[in-house]
């Protein structure tokens, strides 16, 4: 499913304006007079007031549909004039006053056409009032959407994360193969990375909650029972329920998407931590929110209230039935959310561009915002798992999915087979593969291959039908469907799948069994070169 939520455009352009009322209004008042000073330069324009000005530029900043434009003294990309013609457009339609001529020269001024239109205006002045706006505009956007929107705006939180849009749902696989493209062409070199210092989630958390879109009514189900379950852990905070509704589900999620794969009954130990850990996110979120606490103004009744909420929901003694039932929850999706994580990793890995492993994510990560995803990160731990991969079999990994050596297996053969081909991947050219039969919408693969090398990512997506009843993230029951390789093989070739160590004779027809190809592990990448490939140098064992 793809489509657009009008309610968070709205809500974003309502934050953008509270964070220029408060934050940057001293910022916005250097600009509307920037820009007052620049009319004044021309008898057509004198008349603009400063007070129009800044009305205007606010409205027009509140309705600016990306982070910013490049427009430079040469002039402006067709790129950034769509956007400007975009957000002034938006702009007009949203102005209070029925004048909206004002509108007009603000535009001129950021495309620089004002120039070409009269003599009356300084070049200097005006590039530099086009360049204070785009200096403006980002972190408005950043603060209003990234730090306020974002933990209003709660249908789906793995979709809130810096560089995303929690108004757009789902991306088409067409849609991710023609941005491959895009950086393969555009940008070979820019970096590719699922986890920051910065994210909201851990790459671990949006893949698990991921799955929550595929089994709605189980996670409705599950919603009004825990609000019933705990209604009595509700506080009162200025005559209001506290936590408010949109917090409660936001902690429900957060719950849910971080829970720890250690952490079952029917002691729960580690609990402790983890109430820790959620009620500091919990009272975070609030303030970012900005509705009913704030940094800047807390509210002392309400953030006590969130917090004697977390505390008691997540004590054992006081919450049995819920925890359990949350436990319950987090074991049907957990292997779901394991396979999507995985995928994530491979496609990260392999596509156009650099890749980029956040310290500590090497296995399963399921932090949550700063400071709580820069935690001491334990490498010696890391560093014993990972000498351990050498002798441990697919079945193994699989068997112990939970302890999160099955990730980093995924990540150093990736990295392996990197090191090995670098122009591979520096050079390489980049084919989306299709798929036939029952499951064929479940796959996604592409195939890279440069000077008679190739290799071959392949990975399922929206699993749950395929792992519901199935202990360990290994998808069931593709049935007839098929992988279609790209014509250069030829019958006979052998690939080598390095995430298995299995060998792979390309058929006739150039199809492959996905049946056969991910019987043992996950995900898939296959390795070929032109002529004989030896299974020591694809798996680097």
């Amino acid at each position: 499913m793809v489509g657009r939520s009008a309610d968070f455009d709205e809500m974003v352009i309502d934050a953008k304006r509270q964070i220029m009322q408060d934050t940057l209004a001293s910022e916005l008042n250097v600009l509307a007079n920037l820009f007052n000073r620049l009319a004044k330069q021309s008898r057509a324009t004198r008349d603009f007031s400063l007070t129009g000005f800044r009305e205007a530029l606010a409205t027009v900043v509140a309705h600016f549909p990306v982070y910013r434009t490049y427009v430079s003294a040469a002039g402006v990309t067709t790129e950034d004039r769509r956007d400007l013609d975009w957000a002034l457009g938006s702009a007009r339609r949203a102005a209070r006053a029925p004048d909206t001529s004002i509108y007009d020269f603000i535009h001129a001024v950021l495309t620089l056409d004002v120039l070409a239109g009269s003599r009356d205006y300084r070049r200097r002045a005006v590039v530099d009032a086009a360049f204070k706006l785009q200096q403006y505009t980002g972190p408005v956007m950043a603060k209003a959407m990234e730090d306020t929107a974002f933990y209003r705006y709660v249908r789906l939180v793995s979709l809130n994360e810096v560089g995303g849009d929690p108004g757009r749902f789902g991306t088409r696989p067409s849609e991710f193969h023609e941005a491959n493209r895009r950086r393969w062409h555009e940008h070979p070199f820019s970096m590719v990375t699922t986890a920051t210092h910065d994210h909201k989630r851990g790459e671990d958390v949006r893949a698990r909650l991921n799955v929550l879109s595929q089994v709605p009514r189980e996670w409705t189900r599950r919603v009004r029972r825990w609000m019933q379950m705990n209604v009595r852990k509700v506080g009162e905070a200025d005559g209001r329920p506290a936590p408010s509704r949109n917090d409660e589900y936001l902690f429900y999620q957060t719950v849910v998407g971080s829970w720890p794969y250690d952490l079952d009954g029917p002691r729960f130990e580690g609990i402790e931590a983890f109430s820790e850990r959620l009620g500091a996110y919990m009272l975070k979120a609030a303030r970012e929110a900005k509705l009913r606490t704030s940094w800047a103004a807390p509210n002392e009744a309400y953030e006590r209230a969130v917090s004697e909420f977390v505390a008691r929901t997540l004590v054992p003694e006081l919450s049995r039935p819920f925890l359990e039932d949350v436990h319950g929850l987090v074991e049907q999706i957990a292997a779901a959310g394991a396979v999507d994580g995985l995928s994530q990793i491979l496609l990260k890995l392999v596509s156009p561009g650099v890749p980029d492993t956040y310290q500590g994510t090497e296995v399963w990560d399921f932090s949550l915002v700063d400071p709580d995803n820069r935690r001491p990160i334990d490498y010696d731990v890391r560093l014993a798992t990972l000498r351990s991969l050498g002798s441990a079999s697919c079945g193994e990994l699989l068997q112990s999915w939970r302890d999160g050596r099955i990730k980093q297996h995924v990540i150093h053969r990736a990295l392996d087979v990197r090191r090995r081909h670098p122009a591979l991947f520096a050079e390489g050219d980049y084919q989306p593969l299709g798929a036939t039969g029952p499951e064929a919408e479940r796959l996604l693969a592409f195939a890279r291959s440069h000077d008679g090398r190739m290799l071959v990512a392949v990975v399922p997506r929206l699993v749950w039908p395929l792992v519901r009843h199935e202990a360990r993230p290994l998808p069931r029951g593709w049935g007839a469907t098929r992988l279609q390789l790209p014509e250069t093989p030829g019958h006979g070739h052998m690939l080598v799948n390095v995430m298995s160590g299995a060998e792979l004779e390309v058929p006739f027809d150039n199809h492959l069994e996905i049946e056969q190809l991910l019987a043992e592990f996950p995900v898939a990448l296959l390795v070929s070169a032109a002529g004989s490939v030896s299974r020591d140098e694809t798996t680097g064992s």
